[in-house]
């Protein structure tokens, strides 16, 4: 068995890579849930309340539009890295649909951070 070289520690089985994925999807729900009922009182009880705004304040979309086309022609020749990075950059954009296009064309090049993404949050 090897060993994942960015932790040293042996890879992940994939029953355990569906929980660590299922497990993160669960808390991103609870989060998003706590704030739209105020079950913890307000926003202000979150971390970094202070600073909470929308997504589209912080996001500068000129620069998002250059970083998408660098990653779309890596991606095109090949790189599914690229291809997921083509992916989150269209989430940014709420461009859902060439987002969840890209997703499934990083998975079919090899990247498994997208594969676990179209399984278990896209099917």
């Amino acid at each position: 068995m090897g060993v994942d070289q960015r932790s040293g520690r042996p890879p992940l089985t994939e029953h355990e890579r569906g929980d660590q994925v299922r497990e993160v999807v669960a808390a991103v729900r609870a989060l998003a849930e706590l704030g739209r009922v105020g079950q913890v009182g307000s926003r202000a009880d979150l971390p970094c309340a202070g600073a909470a705004r929308g997504v589209e304040q912080w996001v500068d979309e000129e620069l998002v539009r250059a970083e998408l086309a660098d990653a779309e022609r890596a991606a095109l020749a090949g790189d599914g890295c690229s291809a997921r990075r083509v992916a989150e950059l269209y989430q940014t954009l709420h461009e859902f649909d060439r987002s969840i296009a890209w997703w499934r064309t990083a998975a079919e090049l090899g990247d498994e951070d997208a594969a676990d993404y179209v399984r278990y949050t896209l099917d």
